[in-house]
């Protein structure tokens, strides 16, 4: 061989197109699986983050109401005032407390209202009951009672229109 031949034959080698790189396909395979679970993932973040924005926005406009636990209370009429009973029932209502009866006490010589806890829910409960109404915890009389139709008894005195309750309501 000569030089010249050689030199061709490099030149030949050197300028030849390089193989076409076949395509793997379970390269191609995995690289959109991949994007399909990044995609996946995004949606279920997005998801996520729209519900707890959700549940502060829901939380942040709670009402006093839905937080206030259901007990229940029989308000009795004990100052002579026509129909304060179905006045305090729909103001205790709206914060969630159940009224289960209305109606007048034994007599209207109440100078001041007063609560009659039957002790049958938890002290927590009652006084964050008394806490609404407004009164002093002196007021609140314990008659323990297994068969009372309601939790406590709100008996309306004279002094109602001081009560934060009542006040608050109107």
């Amino acid at each position: 061989m000569n030089k010249r031949s050689v030199k061709t034959t490099k030149r030949n080698v050197s300028t030849r197109k390089p193989a076409r790189k076949k395509t793997n396909t379970f390269q191609s395979v995995k690289s959109q699986v991949t994007s399909v679970v990044i995609w996946f993932l995004v949606v279920i973040n997005a998801v996520l983050i729209f519900s707890l924005v959700q549940k502060i926005l829901i939380k942040g406009t709670d009402t006093p109401a839905a937080r206030t636990p259901v007990i229940t209370v029989e308000v009795l009429n004990g100052c002579g005032i026509r129909n304060l009973a179905s006045e305090f029932q729909t103001i205790l209502e709206r914060q969630n407390y159940k009224v289960v009866s209305t109606g007048n006490a034994p007599d209207f010589k109440y100078k001041n209202t007063v609560i009659i806890d039957r002790g049958i829910q938890d002290k927590k409960v009652i006084d964050k009951f008394v806490d609404f109404v407004g009164l002093e915890r002196d007021k609140v009389l314990l008659i323990r009672s297994d068969q009372a139709a309601s939790d406590v008894t709100l008996i309306i005195g004279a002094d109602y229109p001081s009560l934060k309750g009542y006040r608050d309501s109107m």
